[in-house]
């Protein structure tokens, strides 16, 4: 929601008056609607709405629906197959895309997003890459950082994030399965 506002405010008239357009009131509205929903199902117990989705098929709604949000596009690619983690792992590292990608829209200024989701006998790998401004690492980290990577500890998945400042950033999370290990 704070992403649509800010896009209605970037559009505001040299008044400084903003004009919300039927199209942003859809938007926000639709947002609201998906966001309810899923504070619903927290409260009720029910960690993902695709749960009994294929990875995959999860991953690329969850960019598609970034993209409607944001107005952002990301170009998505899955390749390969194998083993899919637990619902659990799933969960977190769906939320840690999301936060990634939330992170592109709040604070990169990127031209280009790139979401990879890549499957091989030993596990997967999720990579959200984007060429925008980028950031010192060594600098004190957000609050989506630290929730990406506690979601990583809790899953017991690793979690890379690379970045300099001018030349992007680059998120990767990795499930290794008990045969890859």
């Amino acid at each position: 929601l704070s992403l649509k506002v800010k896009r209605a405010e970037e559009r505001a008239e040299d008044d400084g008056a903003i004009r919300v357009t039927p199209r942003d009131m859809r938007d926000i509205a639709s947002s609201v609607e998906r966001v309810y929903l899923t504070i619903r199902d927290y409260l009720d117990g029910v960690e993902d709405h695709g749960r009994n989705e294929q990875l995959k098929e999860s991953f690329d709604s969850a960019v598609k629906e970034w993209g409607r949000d944001t107005g952002l596009t990301a170009n998505v690619s899955v390749h390969g197959s194998g083993p899919e983690p637990s619902p659990y792992v799933k969960g977190q590292m769906l939320q840690i895309t999301k936060e990634a990608l939330a992170n592109v829209a709040k604070h990169a200024f990127a031209t280009r997003v790139n979401a990879d989701l890549d499957y091989d006998e030993a596990g997967l790998k999720i990579k959200i890459r984007d060429d925008g401004r980028g950031f010192l690492l060594s600098g004190p980290s957000g609050h989506g950082m630290d929730i990406m990577r506690e979601r990583a500890t809790l899953a017991g998945v690793s979690l890379d994030v690379q970045s300099e400042p001018g030349d992007g950033t680059s998120v990767t999370v990795e499930y290794k399965n008990s045969k890859g290990r």
